[in-house]
Order: C-alpha cells, then structure tokens, then sequence
C-alpha cells in the first residue's frame, strides 16, 4: 500500500519551500524538473509517494536538506511573483498540501499597494461625514439591517409582525389573559 505524505509550502520572492515531515526516511528519490515535482520515499517501512505539477514555472530545485524527522526542498521560481496556490491544478492533495505559516513571507510592500488601492469614500452615516462605500445604497443596506432584526426576533421566539408564529399560527409561549 502506498501513503501520501503531508508537504507544508512556504515562499519568498524567489523561492517556494516544500518540507516533508516523515521519521527515518530511507531510499529517497526527489525530482523537480519540467514544472512537475515528484517524491518517493520509504519511512517506517511504508512506501509515500505525491506527484504533481506545479503552479508556475521553476528553474529546478537547487537545495535538498534531510534530516532524521524531515526533507526541506528548496524550489527557485522562474519569475519573482508570488504564488496563490502550489499546485497547478487547485484543490489536488488538499488533505496534503498545507501552508507553512511559520515560515511565510508577507511582504509589506504588497501590503502598502493594497491600503493605496481601497477607496471607500467617506464614512456615511457617521455625523457629518460625507459619502459612503462607492456603489453602496444605503436605503438598501437600512433596509437589510431592518430585516436582519425582523428574522432575529422571530428566532428568539417573538411574534411576527403579525402577532402570530408562522410556523404554527399560534403565539409562542403566551397564555391567553
């Protein structure tokens, strides 16, 4: 029988990071070629093995670092951009794949392009602040908010606006006086 192994994935801008937790890892074979990564390996005698493509464009793996609970790979990114997901083909080894959020890179400059780009103008509704979120009607939102109320009460048993319950055409909980 043949396992799957568990890869968490962190990235820079120049390089993603695949780390392979697996104890006592023995006959290895390692390839990343041609945008598509390939690791066999045997551990406490049960065979793993995940092949896949990847997301974009490598130059190769140039660093492989083992050791006796891991295997770090270290893959060289064609082009400088950040990647959204390690696999091409997206949801592929879902239960497998995860991020390495110890180890992510989160640039501050993409960060400060980010908080360039949002334009909310204004605050409405907040005393004498003019506008709103763009494109946003603010009847309609009233509107929501009212309902959301409406559909909150009538779920902590209070009576519909007819005085009646829907469900039942009774009142919940009164007695008659």
């Amino acid at each position: 029988m043949e396992f799957t192994p568990t890869l968490l994935w962190s990235q820079s801008k120049e390089n993603i990071e695949i780390e392979i937790n697996l104890p006592n890892i023995s006959s290895q074979n390692l390839k990343s070629e041609d945008n598509i990564f390939h690791f066999e390996c045997l551990s406490l005698n049960k065979k793993y093995s995940i092949c896949f493509e990847l997301n974009k464009d490598i130059n190769g793996h140039n660093i492989s670092l083992q050791t006796d609970k891991k295997i770090i790979v270290l893959l060289n990114k064609k082009e400088d951009e950040k990647w959204d997901f390690l696999t091409k083909q997206k949801g592929l080894y879902k239960n497998n794949i995860r991020i390495n959020w110890d180890k992510w890179d989160d640039s501050e400059a993409e960060d400060e392009d980010d908080v360039k780009n949002i334009n909310i103008g204004g605050m409405g509704g907040m005393g004498g602040m003019g506008g709103g979120i763009e494109g946003m009607d603010m009847n309609m939102l009233q509107e929501m908010m009212g309902n959301m109320n409406k559909y909150q009460d009538r779920e902590d048993g209070e009576d519909g606006e007819d005085g009646e319950d829907e469900e039942d055409g009774e009142g919940e909980g009164e007695g008659e006086e």
